[in-house]
């Protein structure tokens, strides 16, 4: 039995292999190349999108980075600034009160020496007092007549006196 439908012939066969051969052409030409180049075009675009956000992720880790230096470094100069405000304070405070103790220090040696001119003075009214209480106990015994036992006693009783006074003596 002979089938008509199976039979191989040299030409059917070149001629399908022909036609593949010039399909497969066709279709690499029209529609593999454009696929492909869509694809690699695509991949190229996934690509840099990659590496955009890698460098994204890196610029931003680096911007951390040097926010967090940057942080640090305005804690540190803030420290820096309030220890040094701190001292001038302490300095300036320390100043001051040296400079009232110095006040103070003048001042009292400016009362001391009014007071010591205030004593100097008086120290001069009463020598001046105590000449003019001369002069008049010296013109009271001049203008009585009194016996030497009376000069004597008169002169015991005025160096009396002045003993118990209570102004210093030089």
């Amino acid at each position: 039995m002979h089938l008509p439908f199976v039979t191989m012939d040299l030409w059917t066969i070149l001629f399908t292999l022909g036609n593949t051969l010039i399909l497969y052409l066709i279709v690499k030409k029209l529609l593999f190349k454009p696929v492909k180049k869509m694809i690699d075009a695509r991949a190229r675009e996934v690509e840099e999108t990659y590496q955009r956000a890698h460098r994204a992720r890196t610029e931003a880790e680096s911007a951390k980075q040097e926010y967090t230096s940057q942080i640090s470094s305005a804690k540190t100069e803030a420290q820096a600034l309030l220890k040094d405000a701190s001292a001038k304070a302490q300095s300036r405070s320390e100043q001051i009160l040296e400079d009232a103790k110095q006040e103070a220090s003048h001042l009292m040696r400016r009362a001391r020496k009014e007071l010591e001119r205030e004593k100097q003075r008086a120290i001069h009214e009463m020598k001046d007092e105590i000449s003019d209480m001369a002069v008049q106990l010296a013109t009271k015994i001049v203008r009585r007549e009194i016996t030497p036992e009376d000069q004597d006693r008169l002169l015991e009783e005025f160096l009396k006196e002045e003993e118990e006074t209570p102004w210093p003596k030089q």
